[in-house]
Parts: structure tokens; sequence; C-alpha cells
């Protein structure tokens, strides 16, 4: 296995490799980049040493193992849904910061690392089973997993992101349960792209500014659903072949993987003895002057302080958007240990009020 994909967030500039390493820090071959620049997502062996590819499914398989014995296992497109992994699980903190990954994005997106930084916006821990109902179609994240602007970009080489999905389970294309990518569907001029984003209401209007009241009334009209492409265009959604602004989705889980992960849950596996899931780790990238939007966002830095909104990354204290490359800050465990155990309850309490007035819109509608 050990296989990472690198999914842009749109198509970078035509040249390669502008001196921002010297040639022995590499870890990319420009093959690897002109692969990426083309299709919008590079395939990458390796890029995980075996130790941290394998803490990591151990963590994976331990979390999973807990959600389970909790009872907390859904039936919508992923059985299990944990955003910010990172903050409370150390294998997962010490790939998105310290392995090779961040160091391969700068790599794509070209950064000078006397000038500039990344950082992770967001992580996320998903697993697919045989109970999984439904899966995402084709779509680009909207601000719940990407929460910065959805403006496009306006030069090249475009630096607006990094998607790193990591497998932590074989799922091979018989299985289902994985993801597909559009090859290409990242390029300005790509044929449906621009019809597609209106669709589905991805707009500075909506993105960067919009009020609760107004996000809940949408919502409620069933105008926001960034899975729901083939329901508000169908004709764009029979277009598509199978990239932010590259379109990927998730695929169902076949009869074949049915099988397999009933095979797997009723074995005497030691190392699979919890939850029978297809299990999967991303990490999003961006530039520390990455800015979050200005309007109402459920994202967890503004739900602890508002004054974060429409803030750069790198203006935002406390820990949230940790810094991985040109290096990482010596304190960030303690400061993430700190924002785990001060700020992020705080958030949490804040994000569950939200949604309970959200799902009570749904019942008196």
């Amino acid at each position: 296995m050990n296989h990472c994909m690198i999914q842009s967030i749109d198509i970078l500039g035509p040249s390669i490799r502008q001196g921002l390493l010297e040639l022995s820090l590499y870890v990319l071959t420009d093959d690897d980049i002109r692969a990426y620049y083309q299709d919008g997502f590079v395939v990458v062996s390796g890029l995980l040493e075996n130790y941290e590819m394998s803490s990591l499914v151990d963590a994976g398989e331990s979390l999973a193992t807990q959600h389970m014995e909790e009872g907390k296992l859904k039936d919508g497109n992923f059985q299990l849904h944990e955003f910010g992994p990172l903050f409370s699980q150390k294998p997962f903190r010490d790939v998105a910061l310290r392995s090779k990954l961040p160091r391969a994005a700068a790599e794509l997106l070209q950064l000078d690392s006397a000038t500039q930084n990344l950082r992770v916006l967001k992580d996320v821990f998903l697993a697919k089973g045989h109970e999984s109902k439904s899966s995402c179609g084709w779509h680009v994240d909207d601000q719940l997993f990407w929460p910065s602007s959805y403006q496009l970009p306006t030069t090249q080489p475009d630096q607006s992101g990094i998607n790193a999905w990591i497998a932590l389970d074989d799922m091979p294309i018989t299985h289902g349960g994985s993801m597909a990518v559009s090859p290409g569907s990242h390029a300005e001029d790509y044929p449906w792209k621009s019809e597609a984003l209106n669709a589905l209401n991805f707009d500075d209007k909506l993105g960067n500014g919009i009020s609760k009241d107004d996000l809940f009334e949408l919502i409620q009209k069933g105008k926001i659903d960034s899975c729901g492409l083939e329901k508000v265009a169908p004709h764009v959604y029979d277009g598509i072949e199978i990239n932010r602004w590259l379109f990927h989705k998730t695929t169902d889980v076949t009869e074949s993987g049915k099988q397999a992960l009933r095979s797997l849950l009723n074995s005497q596996d030691e190392d699979h003895s919890g939850a029978a899931l297809f299990k999967r780790y991303s990490i999003r990238y961006v530039t520390g002057t990455t800015s979050l939007p200005g309007g109402f966002m459920t994202e967890m830095s503004v739900l602890h302080d508002e004054h974060n909104l429409a803030k750069e990354l790198n203006e935002v204290s406390g820990g949230w958007y940790p810094k991985c490359w040109p290096s990482v800050d010596v304190d960030v465990d303690e400061e993430i240990n700190h924002l785990t155990r001060n700020l992020l309850p705080v958030a949490q309490e804040k994000l569950g009020a939200i949604m309970a007035e959200l799902m009570g819109l749904f019942k008196t509608s």
C-alpha cells in the first residue's frame, strides 16, 4: 500500500522547479510535477516511511474501533467522519506536519522558503463501510472541508492549496469506497467547470460574506448541497468522466467490497479486530497568507473567536493552523495540547448549539 494522492486545488503554471530547494531535498520527480500540472493530481508511492504508515494505520484502526464501540458510526456518505485528528492523535499530527508530505506540497505549489510558509488548513479522517447508504457525487470541497474563500486563481502558478489523500486500507477499484477524480477538471477552460461551479453556488457572494440567517434559508430551501450536482444540473453531471478546483467524488462500495468488509468483520485477524471499514486520511495544505472567509461559518477557530473571520492564517493565534513548511514550530505540540484542552471545548459547545438550531429548522419546515 503506502500510496498518497496529491490533489490540486487549481492548475499550476507551466514551469517546473523554480529554485525552491536544493536539488538533493526534492521529494518529487519532474515526471510527478508534469503529471500534476496536466491532470490536477499525482499518485506517489513511498512518500511516507514505513513506520509513519504503520502508526497511521494503527491510529485509524483505533479511532474506528472507538467510534464503533461508542455507537457513533453513521449510515450516510461516510460511517465515520472526524475533523482535526491531528489535534488529539500524534500519529496523524506527525504525518501532517513532519513527514515528506508538506515538502511535496511546497514543491507542487512552487513556494519560496525565504518568503512563504505552508500550514494545515484542515485534516479529516474518513471511513466508509458496507452499511454506507450514499456517496458524495462530483464536487469540489465546500467551506466545511476547505474553510477559505471561493476566489478562483488569477495568477500562475496558482498557490491555492493541496489536498493530500492517504489510503489506510487497500481499496481496489473492484471494491469501491475510494475516491474518483476527473482528470484535468481543475483547468480554467475545462468545458463544464464554470457551469458546474455556478450550479453548486461556488461564488464570492456565498463564499465570503453570507450571514447565518441567509445561509440557513438557502440550506432549508435545498439550494446549498456541495454533493448535489446531479440534482441541480444533471446534464453537467452526466457529462463528467470521472480535481479546489479538481472535481472528485466518493465511489460507492460495490457488492464485492461489501463482501470483503463482511469477511473482514467475521475474521479472527487481530489486526482488524474492530470496525471493518475502508479508511482514509486527508490533509488540506495552504499558504499562511490564505484568508478565512468573512461570512458566517462553523470553523472551530472562528467559533472560539469571531475576530478570526477574514484573517490570514498567519494572523490566527492559538495553533489552529499549524505551520509545517519550511519548518515546524518547536512548541507546536505544546500549543496544540493547550488548544485541545482549553480552546476546542468552547468551540465544540458553540457548534453543538448551531447544529441544534439548524436541525430545528428542518423539523419545522
